[in-house]
């Protein structure tokens, strides 16, 4: 019984392997002829064996977009396998909950390498370097439990008509509510936001890591009466355009939409900018396994 499973599995990932031209013809019925399997069942049978679909857990907004054609297309023209999206965010919070629950809903989640670090080998699956290309990524972002596959910026933006005799020009300048006086945003997680307030207290780029927390925070202390946090890229695009703040920190790529959607009347200041890298990890009782990788 065991062995008729164990052939009828292998058949089956071959049939995925047929499908996707990485099996010639041939070997594909020799295959099937050495199990005692007709290749009809075996073609109708894999689209059960293998995943219905897989599950990225995103930040929604053009992330979907720019994962679903960059990513999902190709996965599905390879495998058959649909890319859907939840993107109410993978928090780091909420993957622990999920996983512990036991109801394990996303297959891939677009987190954050410090989330690998933090959840790996308790509630993420271990990433498979012979599937996963590690010449793909920088070599300090392929970790055990995660890889990454982009670098995202935080930058400072403000209202040009709230300083019309000068703009901020760095976070010292955010962070100077005397000098630029107004509500600001930060990022409610703290990462960037930590090293933002650092930079504004004069710790050099080089010199950031690693991060002094007390001293971030008091600084960020120091502003908590002019400061409101935002969440998700949504919140910080609405505080910004619907004028809750004179300035904020922002993901790049709303930053420049922002640029773009009200003709120039809030800038980005790139100037001390921050990259951070994103990460793929893989909840662990994913529902659609090694599809997954």
């Amino acid at each position: 019984m065991h062995n008729n499973k164990f052939m009828r599995d292998t058949v089956f990932e071959g049939a995925k392997a047929y499908k996707a031209g990485k099996l010639d013809r041939r070997s594909f019925l020799v295959l099937c002829g050495m199990a005692g399997i007709a290749t009809s069942s075996v073609i109708a049978g894999d689209a059960e064996a293998a995943a219905n679909q897989i599950v990225m857990w995103n930040w929604g907004g053009q992330s979907e977009e720019c994962h679903g054609s960059a990513i999902g297309a190709p996965f599905t023209a390879e495998t058959g396998i649909p890319l859907r999206f939840d993107t109410s965010g993978p928090l780091q919070g909420k993957i622990k909950e999920m996983v512990e629950s036991g109801n394990v809903t996303a297959d891939v989640c677009d987190g954050d390498l410090f989330d690998a670090v933090a959840l790996g080998g308790t509630h993420l699956e271990a990433i498979d370097y012979t599937v996963v290309s590690k010449d793909k990524t920088l070599p300090q972002y392929a970790l055990e439990y995660g890889t990454s596959i982009i670098l995202y910026g935080y930058a400072m933006m403000y209202d040009t008509q709230a300083y019309p005799d000068g703009a901020p020009t760095g976070w010292a300048d955010f962070f100077n509510t005397t000098k630029f006086p107004g509500k600001r945003s930060l990022y409610k997680w703290a990462n960037g936001s930590l090293e933002a307030a650092l930079m504004a207290d004069g710790v050099a780029k080089d010199a950031l890591y690693p991060l002094d927390m007390d001293r971030a925070l008091s600084k960020i202390k120091s502003i908590k009466d002019d400061t409101i946090y935002w969440g998700s890229g949504s919140e910080a695009h609405d505080m910004i355009v619907n004028g809750e703040v004179s300035m904020g920190m922002v993901w790049q790529n709303r930053g420049r939409n922002i640029e773009v959607e009200t003709n120039g009347r809030f800038k980005m200041v790139m100037n001390e900018a921050l990259a951070m890298p994103g990460a793929y990890i893989v909840p662990k009782g994913n529902p659609g396994g090694r599809d997954a990788v």
